[in-house]
């Protein structure tokens, strides 16, 4: 997008209309953030940790200026999307991505034309619970930030003549801490062993195997199998089975009435695990055919059925969380993810400390 503001720049391009400038303009300037995210994060150390003015204020400024400026961005944020998303999500999101993509975007503003687009991986998986490769440098950020966090409230509490700068400094800082383990607790990379995610449902669906029919429930649908819930306790299924799974697909509207069309559909599915839930017996299975048509009616079920995407948008609006409550939210999950981060950290040195002791012996 940064290629496309410099190379392309929708204010010089003919044709468009000045809305369509300005809409464009917005999509393209947004991606400066990863610039503009970093200064905010690394200001604050600047005055704790080396004593840098950028400029000159006091509490009195800040209630003049700031704080009527973040009020009402925040009360536009919320307007707009308090239905849909929690308030400072994004500041989450373009802090985890700032750091990796700030010399990124320096580089495109040194030379536009060089940098190639590159397609992100699809349907990768993590065989066990890890951390990300960025960890230790988001950690030695979370260092920095901590060091001038206590360097600040020292200073706040040894010169109080420079109390009234000091608090609104350590005030942004703590706010870029809490940020920073929240992206902290992003590093930790969870098990994912499924190449695609796999969306909820509960709907009826029919297993046929040779000629018995046997009725059960989708529980969940990817692109490239399901998992079913048995409503009969004896049956014939077992691992490695292929079974004929039907369900049934919208197919459009009616002219008339405008509701949904539906039709049975029938694809060949590879039973992959039996086992026993609570529910009942639980079969997962997996797509065998790769024919475009199969996956095409793959797709449709776990992507088209809009009355599904409805009900998830009613929901999210029923939330309708303030910023209070996404404030409590934000400093609670910070918690949690130093605290998953801090056990995960101790585990993996465990087991590596464990591994080397047995090979040390087996050496022996």
């Amino acid at each position: 997008m940064i290629q496309i503001f410099l190379l392309n720049n929708p204010l010089l391009k003919r044709g468009l209309s000045m809305a369509q400038r300005v809409c464009y303009l917005n999509s393209t300037l947004y991606w400066f953030f990863p610039i503009f995210r970093t200064v905010f994060l690394l200001s604050p150390l600047l005055y704790l940790l080396l004593d840098l003015q950028i400029f000159v204020g006091n509490a009195t400024d800040f209630l003049i200026f700031v704080v009527p400026h973040l009020v009402i961005s925040v009360m536009i944020t919320q307007r707009l999307f308090g239905k849909t998303r929690r308030a400072f999500f994004s500041e989450l999101y373009e802090t985890a991505l700032s750091i990796y993509l700030c010399l990124p975007a320096l580089s495109v503003l040194l030379h536009p034309k060089k940098p190639n687009f590159i397609v992100t991986p699809k349907g990768e998986t993590t065989r066990k619970v890890c951390f990300s490769k960025l960890t230790p440098f988001m950690a030695f950020i979370f260092g920095l930030v901590v060091l001038a966090e206590a360097w600040g409230i020292y200073r706040y509490v040894q010169f109080p003549t420079e109390q009234s700068q000091l608090i609104l400094v350590i005030i942004f800082n703590t706010f870029n801490l809490m940020l920073i383990v929240l992206c902290l607790g992003a590093m930790l990379e969870k098990q994912q062993r499924r190449s695609e995610p796999r969306l909820l449902m509960n709907e009826k669906a029919v297993i046929k195997l040779d000629d018995k029919s046997i009725n059960a429930t989708l529980n969940d649908i990817s692109l490239k199998g399901a998992r079913l819930t048995l409503k009969e306790s004896e049956h014939v299924v077992h691992r490695g089975d292929i079974v004929d799974v039907a369900y049934f697909t919208e197919k459009g509207r009616s002219a008339k009435s405008k509701k949904p069309l539906y039709q049975m559909v029938h694809l060949n599915m590879r039973v992959v695990a039996v086992k026993n839930g609570h529910q009942g017996v639980q079969v997962c299975c997996l797509l065998e055919s790769h024919m475009a048509e199969d996956m095409q009616i793959q797709y449709a079920k776990a992507y088209g059925q809009s009355s599904r995407w409805k009900e998830r948008r009613r929901y999210e609006e029923s939330l309708n969380q303030d910023v209070f409550s996404s404030v409590l939210g934000l400093f609670s999950l910070a918690c949690q993810n130093l605290t998953r981060v801090l056990t995960t950290s101790v585990k993996q040195k465990m087991q590596t400390t464990n591994y080397q002791a047995k090979r040390e012996f087996q050496n022996e």
